[in-house]
């Protein structure tokens, strides 16, 4: 039995190795072919708070909700975009942080904005009946991003680059 666990232990390793490798390889692509790169600005820990709820309020949808949470934590969001911050920075680009309000919920094509402008995860319809704008969901959310950066709305810190923070507990050195 406990060889069967070890084949698992393996795979998973393995699994995790290879997710790694191609969030390397393809952060190096990007920071190497762009020098500046926007982003929905998310909070990951908001979006994976549990839907379990209280014993006087209980959640709803809680197994969906799991679910959710359990393939956005696997994706490895968070720590894709600390890879793409710090090779920009090393390649001299700039990883600009855009407010994620509304940007899957607007019409890159008119403006115009309404939840049920998503009919699906993937599909994107414009309830606007002046523009009925119809395509990808994802195209038109990064329509709207690029749009937001080109306005100025770029959550960028005041020294154009990517924030660098240092471990907790670790003191600067002091000149003497």
């Amino acid at each position: 039995m406990q060889n069967t666990y070890d084949q698992i232990r393996r795979l998973h390793a393995k699994a995790k190795r290879r997710a790694e490798d191609w969030q390397h390889q393809t952060t190096t692509t990007l920071a190497l072919t762009y020098s500046t790169v926007a982003v929905e600005d998310l909070t990951i820990t908001n979006m994976t708070r549990s839907a379990k709820g209280t014993v006087d309020s209980p959640g709803t949808n809680v197994a969906q909700k799991a679910g959710l949470n359990r393939s956005i934590l696997q994706e490895s969001w968070g720590r894709m975009r600390r890879m793409l911050a710090y090779k920009l920075e090393r390649h001299g680009g700039t990883l600009a942080a855009i407010p994620a309000r509304h940007t899957s919920q607007r019409c890159h094509a008119c403006g115009f904005i309404t939840p049920g402008n998503r009919e699906s995860q993937a599909l994107f319809v414009c309830k606007n009946h002046r523009c009925g704008w119809t395509g990808n969901a994802d195209f038109n959310a990064a329509q709207n991003i690029l749009h937001l950066y080109r306005t100025g709305h770029a959550l960028v810190p005041a020294a154009g680059s990517a924030t660098v923070r240092r471990t907790r507990g670790v003191k600067p050195t002091t000149a003497r």
